[in-house]
């Protein structure tokens, strides 16, 4: 090991570092004098990258503290061992970067793209040219650090986090699905609302975590550490609300009776009432007649309801978190504070429903909460999202025109394509 000496970082003014972004950026569209960024071991501290595409550039331990790095694009990109501490990655791409060994202590996440991001234990070798030998480079810690980072409302689905440290990280709303949590200690950290649907959370050290409204549904918790741990209202395969069993009549000829009901407009057949019950026994309603259904606070989580039909239901406080609503027909239902989130409503129709009496029935969704739910190419005009949260959703190609948005809160959501004529934006007053 003798003569080996740690790497010197290279300093970077802006100039320079806004010159090689450019050459990255013809590098990425194949223009002539195009070259990939290679910033390893740079000196970045505190440098602008806001809105930079930097997509499949390499970082490695590179320091990056306190740098402004807002809606940059870093997807695929190398920060191995990087040194990210207090930077600002708000609404940033960083889709399947390697940022094992990263140091992203006091960063802000919110709202950033981590999905199949790469956050595990790394360590670094180096070769000494001297006498050909590796030698293994540490930093402040070995694995992954993201102690009181702000990931509020990030894309965390299949991110890998086995061993990561992640103390009083606040990963409150955010989209954990699938992600890899394998011994993370996660001591204090903040899970609110946040969905952790098939994260593997085995050995993780959840002691004084906060996981209060979170979906737990099929997450592996095999010798967690949960002592002191808040699960208050989270969502699991626990029974909630009444259950099916309490109906009056067995489920399946009420069923039958309210699509009667339905199809006869109210001539024959009695209208079904399933407010506060769990329908998830059900296993599927994919296809039913549920025009008018009466179902206030019911849990419909995970539940595949394709091609549903739910015109003018009644649907305030529901929980749907997770289902599949592809091409469900959701005209002027009353959803009031209910919860979408984590839904696939790709082709689903929630506008106005015009009756065959020439009324027109209005869609309510205030303060209804679709965070990283998929609406893509979904009709939404004229209706009423008033304080509706799409924190992360897919309203790519949606038709929003004329729609109340006012109030709602669109951060990070894909808008691409999206129809706006006539909507109505701000603050809700």
């Amino acid at each position: 090991m003798t003569g080996f000496q740690p790497p010197v970082l290279q300093s970077f003014t802006q100039a320079e570092l806004d010159a090689t972004v450019q050459k990255h950026i013809f590098y990425l569209a194949a223009k002539p004098g195009g070259a990939r960024a290679n910033l390893s071991h740079a000196n970045l501290n505190g440098l602008d990258l806001c809105g930079k595409n930097l997509e499949q550039a390499e970082f490695y331990g590179a320091c990056l503290a306190r740098a402004r790095m807002i809606e940059g694009k870093f997807s695929s990109a190398i920060f191995y061992g990087a040194d990210i501490r207090n930077a600002n990655l708000t609404r940033a791409s960083l889709c399947k970067a390697d940022l094992r060994g990263a140091l992203l202590r006091g960063a802000v996440l919110s709202g950033a793209d981590l999905s199949e991001a790469d956050m595990r234990d790394g360590r670094r070798a180096e070769r000494d040219r001297a006498v050909g030998e590796l030698h293994e480079i540490s930093f402040d810690s070995d694995p992954a650090d993201l102690t009181q980072a702000k990931l509020m409302a990030a894309n965390l689905a299949g991110a890998k986090l086995g061993g990561a440290i992640a103390m009083q990280t606040d990963f409150s709303g955010a989209s954990l699905v699938g992600a890899k949590l394998v011994r993370t200690n996660l001591r204090g950290a903040k899970f609110l609302q946040a969905d952790l649907s098939g994260a593997d959370m085995s050995g993780a050290d959840l002691r004084g975590a906060d996981m209060t409204g979170a979906v737990l549904l099929n997450t592996k918790l095999d010798n967690a550490i949960t002592e002191g741990a808040l699960m208050n209202d989270a969502l699991t395969e626990q029974p909630r609300g009444s259950a099916l069993a309490d109906l009056p009549r067995p489920f399946g000829f009420m069923l039958r009776d309210h699509c009667l009901w339905a199809n006869s407009h109210g001539a024959e057949g009695k209208r079904m009432d399933l407010s506060g019950f769990d329908l998830r026994p059900a296993g599927t309603l994919s296809g039913s007649r549920l025009t008018a259904l009466r179902a206030e606070k019911a849990i419909f989580a995970g539940l595949d309801l394709f091609g549903v039909e739910l015109q003018a239901a009644l649907l305030t406080g529901a929980d749907f978190r997770g289902a599949k609503l592809v091409r469900a027909d959701l005209r002027g239902v009353r959803a009031q504070g209910a919860d979408f989130s984590g839904c696939n409503l790709g082709d689903a129709n929630l506008s106005a429903l015009q009756t065959t009496h020439g009324k027109t029935v209005a869609t309510e969704f205030p303060q209804a909460r679709f965070c990283h739910a998929c609406l893509h190419r979904a009709n939404l005009s004229g209706a009423n999202l008033r304080g509706a949260d799409f924190t992360g959703a897919d309203l790519s190609d949606a038709d929003l025109r004329d729609a109340d948005l006012r109030g709602a809160n669109l951060d990070s959501a894909n808008l691409d394509g999206a129809r706006i004529e006539g909507a109505r934006f701000g603050d809700g007053t």
